[in-house]
């Protein structure tokens, strides 16, 4: 089953990459996660400090 993504592919690779994993773990191990998606397609516009603020805000769902 593949998840639809509701934002745009951030143009940023890291934070590009990190949408990939997102979706991954969505596709394979829990298509129920919660995401913030409205921050997560903002990466784009962010400081590096604001976009590793949205990665440690999810990383619960790859770490538990």
């Amino acid at each position: 089953m593949d998840i639809e993504i509701p934002i745009d592919m951030p143009q940023d690779p890291a934070s590009r990459r990190f949408v990939e994993l997102l979706i991954e773990h969505l596709n394979g191990v829990d298509p129920t996660a919660e995401i913030d998606w409205d921050a997560v397609g903002r990466m784009d516009d962010m400081t590096p400090e604001e976009r590793a603020k949205v990665i440690t805000q999810h990383q619960q769902l790859f770490y538990g």
